[in-house]
């Protein structure tokens, strides 16, 4: 997938505030820098996957930075739900998610 681990905008839905909208253009230079740890971080966590708050704290990523590159993985098809539960700090059930064949092939080819 080319450009895969390039820059790319942040995410912010239509409904967040401006300030959202402000720091989505402002990540952009750490994009892809941050989706490749993320990717990296689901694929070590092999076929059970890992939840985001796990996810987050393995690559070393606040949870506003991990989820928004989770999901740009999720929508390129390079991860998925594994459809393991793991209970998170609070107790409460989180998804985890792990890599699709696709995404291994992404990790593997290292830009």
């Amino acid at each position: 997938m080319i450009g895969l681990f390039q820059p790319h905008p942040g995410l912010a839905r239509h409904d967040h505030p401006d300030t959202a909208h402000a720091a989505a253009v402002s990540i952009t230079p750490c994009t892809g820098t941050q989706r490749r740890r993320v990717l990296g971080v689901i694929v070590a966590a092999g076929t059970v996957g890992i939840t985001d708050e796990s996810g987050a704290l393995e690559a070393s990523l606040d949870g506003s930075s991990y989820r928004p590159r989770r999901v740009k993985l999720a929508n390129d098809g390079l991860i998925e739900r594994t459809g393991v539960k793991m209970k998170t700090l609070s107790g409460l059930w989180a998804d985890c998610w792990g890599a699709t064949k696709a995404g291994i092939e992404a990790w593997r080819s290292k830009p």
